[in-house]
């Protein structure tokens, strides 16, 4: 693993926070491209997008604190800031983020499920590029494995473990595929950041079965729970809004 990438007198590179940073330019740069494409004003998106980093950034670190390990933070708060050496949870990030977009959105008077859409796409594609990030960095690594593609990850053993960070990013990175099409055929606003919901929800409680993480039910982690209460509220809102179709 690769947790560091440049140390000098200076600076340090961690692998997490580059990869984080490259997520967001990445996702940034290409979701201005796709707004002007469909006349969307670029200056409302740019000032979203930093509130919504910065809502999810911390919302995500919150929920990791009081969620994976609140003694140590307790006994040592100054490690709560140190984000970009991991540490952070995507569902924290996700709650943080649609509150501060949903804020935002209705102080500007903008409608939110068609922004969600429009941004949807891109969050999958960002969160491929961070769990690049996790895999240099050596967390979220998944239980040992016979499999001929098992990782060791030094920091934990030196046992072959399935790489799910990996796994987490081919799947964001398909879901980036099917949303960006969604988004250029979708039959109702609303249709692509639920669907977002649904699929990531349902790969990440399947990925889970291969990764070890806190487990607060006999035969369940944390994300599995979280995940399945998305999973059945995306399905939920998904048939609400096409059934709205239907009737107008």
């Amino acid at each position: 693993m690769y947790p560091t990438i440049f140390e000098g007198d200076f600076i340090t590179v961690y692998s997490y926070g580059l990869m984080l940073s490259i997520a967001i330019i990445v996702s940034t740069v290409l979701l201005l491209r796709e707004a002007k494409k469909q006349g969307v004003a670029a200056e409302p998106l740019v000032d979203l997008i930093l509130l919504v980093v910065l809502g999810g950034i911390i919302g995500a670190r919150l929920f990791y604190v009081f969620f994976y390990d609140l003694s140590y933070f307790l006994t040592y708060p100054q490690e709560i800031f140190k984000f970009w050496q991991g540490g952070l949870v995507f569902y924290g990030g996700l709650i943080g983020g649609v509150v501060v977009a949903f804020w935002y959105l209705k102080r500007k008077r903008i409608a939110f499920l068609k922004t969600a859409d429009l941004v949807a796409p891109f969050l999958a594609l960002g969160y491929g590029i961070v769990r690049i990030g996790c895999f240099l960095n050596g967390c979220c690594y998944g239980q040992p494995t016979t499999a001929f593609w098992g990782i060791q990850f030094p920091v934990v053993d030196h046992l072959f473990r399935h790489p799910t960070q990996l796994y987490l990013s081919i799947m964001s990175f398909s879901i980036f595929i099917v949303l960006y099409y969604i988004l250029r055929h979708r039959k109702f606003t609303g249709q692509v950041i639920v669907t977002y919901l649904i699929l990531y929800s349902l790969g990440r409680a399947l990925i889970e079965v291969f990764r070890e993480n806190l487990m607060v039910l006999p035969f369940a982690t944390i994300a599995q729970v979280v995940s399945l209460i998305i999973f059945a509220m995306g399905i939920l809102i998904y048939f609400t809004l096409s059934s709205r179709l239907r009737t107008d």
